[in-house]
């Protein structure tokens, strides 16, 4: 209770203050919450991204995993496991070995703990948890309608989310209204103009070119599916 007065006091500093009168905000209309969570303390945790942050690829999630806090995954104290997941399947997985692991003391703080020998090239989740945890990660990802960065923790078999934000480092893709695999070609490249387009160019270009083009990252795409699914075809065949 005392830490929860010390939150409530923090709207009457004298920066907080000063703020609001720069602002014309009512004093008597501010409003703190305090959320007070229960501590858990997890066997494993890691990051989930619901696209895959190397590749870009959307319909390619990636698991990072490591025993204890994810604190010994995100210093770098440890290398995870690494898991790749497309359509409820596991197409790939990468087990490192895990020395050392961080947990939660009960009376607070936390300790580095070695892990046994026979247990450090042990897979951090099985193959049924990680399947769960992708199913959790592309809900999140429905959610909020973009692809995500989540922080998890399993305790008992039960998995918690800590945090999802965006991933903001994709390439975004084009600006079409379908789900089906498309091949795109940037008309910049073409012109041998490879920096991102600015808004009174990328408008002139629209206007002039003919057929629809698509924005993508500053960038104008042209669409080639059709001419491309044939000779795709073809050579297959």
């Amino acid at each position: 209770m005392q830490h929860i007065s010390k939150c409530w006091a923090s709207l009457f500093t004298e920066r907080a203050v000063i703020y609001r009168m720069q602002n014309g905000f009512d004093h008597s209309q501010v409003y703190l919450s305090v959320i007070v969570q229960r501590m858990v303390f997890p066997q494993a945790s890691g990051v989930l991204f619901t696209a895959d942050p190397i590749t870009s690829n959307r319909k390619l999630l990636s698991i990072d995993a490591s025993f204890g806090l994810g604190e010994a995954l995100v210093s770098g104290l440890v290398s995870p496991d690494c898991y790749k997941v497309q359509e409820e399947e596991i197409v790939d997985k990468r087990i490192s070995t895990k020395k050392l692991a961080i947990y939660g003391r009960k009376e607070g703080g936390t300790e580095i703990q070695q892990i046994d020998p026979d247990q450090q090239k042990k897979q951090t989740l099985t193959e049924q948890q990680i399947l769960q945890l992708a199913r959790i990660g592309r809900q999140i990802e429905a959610y909020f309608g973009c692809p995500q960065d989540i922080e998890w923790c399993l305790v008992d078999d039960t998995f918690y989310i800590v945090q999802s934000r965006p991933i903001t480092t994709l390439y975004p893709i084009p600006e079409a209204n379908v789900q089906d695999n498309h091949v795109y070609v940037s008309v910049g490249h073409q012109q041998m103009m490879t920096d991102p387009i600015k808004p009174l160019g990328m408008s002139i270009f629209q206007l002039t070119s003919f057929g629809p083009r698509f924005k993508a990252g500053g960038r104008l795409f042209v669409d080639v599916t059709h001419l491309w699914l044939p000779l795709i075809a073809e050579k297959c065949y």
